[in-house]
Order: C-alpha cells, then structure tokens, then sequence
C-alpha cells in the first residue's frame, strides 16, 4: 500500500509534468529549459519521496521496538511465573487489537469488577477478544 504522502508528492509530480509539457508546446519555454525544469522536479520529488521513506521507516522502527520491549517485559513475567495483577493485565492489553484468552472459565472477566471494566472498554475501543474454554 503506497502512504497518502508519496501518492500525494507522486500526484504533484505528474501535474507539474503536464503544467511543464502545456508550457512547452505552447512556446513559452524552450526545449533546454523545458529538460532542466523536469530533471530538477524530478530531482525534488525523489528527495522527498526518500526523506519521507526514511521517516516512516523510522517511525516504524521505534514503534516496533517499544512493542519489542513491552513483550520482554511479559516473558520476564512469565518466566518468573509471577501471578499477573489487573494493572498488569490493562498494560498488556491496552496496544493490542486483539486478545486471545485461554481459560476453564470466564469467572475472572465476568466476576472480577477490575477486569470487567478493562474488557468492556477494550470493547467499545473495538478490540476484539476470543476466548478459548474448554467443554
């Protein structure tokens, strides 16, 4: 999927492009001036179209390494089999978009006012919860 910033810089590239061939064959510019004004736009249009790769790409990877280290932090717990709390619970749930429970029972989201709250609100920000519960 190409970002609505390239699609935009690629739009105005070809509007310049016909801006340029319009005054071109209308004799307001020459065919020298006509080949600098496109290898410069074309010039331009690179520059940012590779400044904004770079940005996203950056983005991206500091966003991909906070998740990285939210997900070191649940393996510690894990690994530690430290009991998980609700403020816990809420900090891990609160980035995804989907959450899968494996449970003998729905006690603990039913029951439990804490976590209650914490699913219902996931719910209206339309994360999505799938359960897995034994017969």
């Amino acid at each position: 999927m190409v970002p609505s910033k390239i699609k935009s810089l690629l739009f105005s590239l070809v509007i310049l492009a016909i801006s340029l061939a319009a005054s071109y064959f209308i004799g307001k510019l020459h065919s020298f001036e006509f080949i600098i004004l496109i290898l410069y736009s074309i010039f331009v249009v690179f520059i940012t179209v590779g400044f904004s790769l770079y940005s996203m790409k950056s983005r991206y990877k500091e966003e991909t390494n906070e998740m990285i280290e939210k997900m070191k932090d649940v393996v510690k717990l894990a690994q530690e089999k430290i009991v998980i709390n609700t403020k816990i619970l809420r900090y891990i749930e609160q980035d995804a978009e989907e959450v899968w429970i494996v449970t003998k029972t729905l006690k603990n989201d039913t029951e439990d006012k804490d976590i209650r709250e914490s699913v219902m609100d996931n719910l209206k920000k339309g994360k999505q919860y799938i359960y897995f519960v034994p017969d």
